[in-house]
């Protein structure tokens, strides 16, 4: 809807299925979120999408907003009430969540304080705000093989394949996956630039402990 303006992802579509999985929700619906979706109120989004799934109930966050606001309406509040009355018309209950106050270190959480935390390479304190590592994905491409020279072997991805926030410059210990098996493997990871080499492109270099193997067109996680 906005190419220019894309915020930094914490996480990738497939990211968030499988955490969606793990809670035990039976079913997701993933919307796409194009210029004809952004133009429909919240009565038409709750008439042509909402009750084509058949929802009964929907339960929104205490701040949220949804629907297109004609110019019409600009004189009309449009929040939680008025989509309790159009739910009563179409045969749907709408309830709003409580707020939930969540504090890392005396900051509530949110998705710009985890950005500024992995920005700045506190990778703990993500941990602690995510309740889980943070992790990214990215495909390994042939490097100098210099590693392999000295007897560490580095797996070399690709920054361009690397969907979400990559952290600050720094060297970090890590658990590797291929996606290949569901093996775990130690490694360290090595984010920065290699002035010995270019000098200014920015690589994610990957060393995995006892491991021996061609990674080669393959996805680290």
């Amino acid at each position: 809807v906005q190419p220019a303006f894309v915020p930094e992802l914490l996480t990738t579509l497939n990211d968030k299925l499988s955490l969606l999985s793990q809670t035990g929700v039976d079913r997701v619906v993933v919307l796409p979120f194009d210029q004809e979706m952004a133009a429909l109120t919240a009565y038409e989004f709750m008439q042509q999408v909402l009750s084509r799934l058949q929802v009964k109930q929907l339960i929104i966050g205490y701040d949220h907003r949804f629907g297109h606001r004609q110019p019409t309406d600009l004189g009309r509040e449009e929040g939680f009430d008025h989509y309790v009355t159009c739910g009563r018309e179409l045969g749907i209950t709408v309830t709003r969540a409580s707020e939930v106050s969540f504090l890392v270190e005396g900051h509530s959480v949110s998705s710009s304080l985890v950005r500024s935390y992995i920005k700045s390479g506190q990778m703990e304190q993500a941990h602690d705000c995510l309740s889980r590592p943070y992790s990214l994905t990215g495909h390994v491409v042939a490097g100098y093989q210099e590693g392999r020279k000295l007897g560490f072997p580095t797996a070399n991805l690709s920054s361009d394949s690397v969907a979400t926030l990559i952290p600050a410059p720094g060297v970090y210990a890590v658990e590797v996956q291929t996606d290949h098996d569901t093996a775990i493997w130690r490694g360290m990871m090595n984010i920065g630039t290699r002035p010995t080499f270019d000098g200014h492109r920015q690589t994610l270099e990957v060393h995995l402990f006892n491991f021996s193997g061609n990674l080669y067109g393959q996805s680290l996680t």
